[in-house]
């Protein structure tokens, strides 16, 4: 079974003061994926192996936990595409058998980079670095089935941003969308098929 987990929600360094963690998520299937392992994410993970890790941005809110997790588990750093994997700017596309995953971190939205994630059922929003305009409009094109949000910074809640988002979704006549939308935890894991997820291409080749 195909879980993804998030060790910390931490979207800046005041976060993290708080004793939040700036990891970014796990996917964990066949083999273990790791995206943006930041500041205190080894401890929050409670990794028992990674084969690939994935990095957004070189930052140590991103990257802080890489050279480690390297050593410990001989982990591959993923830097070229492949028919799985795919970076997208600062962001990434991951094709598993169950569903396809969008991580969302810092994106200069176009048609064409939204396009890139059409397919996806899953969409994991940086909020430090994704406004709510640009969350708004990704969901809008590509309609997942569920929206994850993380990244949040000090004084941010986000369970109240989670519910500004759906606010401004109605906003703008959006409601319409059956996206189901939720603020992630510390050390949360989501068992995908629990939302409902719909696999929106046949025969792909994903190895998770």
């Amino acid at each position: 079974m195909s879980k993804i987990f998030i060790p910390g929600t931490a979207g800046d360094y005041d976060s993290v003061y708080e004793g939040r963690s700036s990891g970014g998520i796990i996917i964990d299937g066949e083999l273990t994926i790791v995206i943006d392992p930041g500041i205190g994410f080894i401890v929050k993970s409670g990794l028992k192996k990674v084969d690939i890790i994935l990095m957004s941005n070189e930052e140590l809110l991103y990257s802080n936990d890489a050279k480690a997790i390297i050593k410990k588990f001989n982990a591959k750093m993923l830097d070229n595409n492949n028919e799985s994997i795919k970076k997208i700017q600062n962001s990434f596309k991951i094709i598993t058998p169950k569903y396809i995953l969008g991580y969302i971190n810092n994106p200069k939205l176009t048609k064409g980079f939204a396009e890139e994630f059409k397919d996806t059922n899953i969409m994991v929003f940086r909020c430090e670095t994704t406004t709510i305009e640009e969350i708004i409009n990704l969901i809008d094109y590509i309609n997942p089935e569920l929206a994850i949000l993380t990244g949040f910074k000090k004084g941010t809640d986000g369970i109240e941003f989670s519910r500004h988002l759906k606010s401004e979704l109605k906003k703008y006549r959006k409601e319409h969308l059956k996206t189901q939308i939720i603020p992630a935890k510390e050390q949360m894991t989501i068992n995908p098929d629990s939302y409902n997820i719909k696999l929106k291409q046949k025969n792909l080749k994903g190895f998770i």
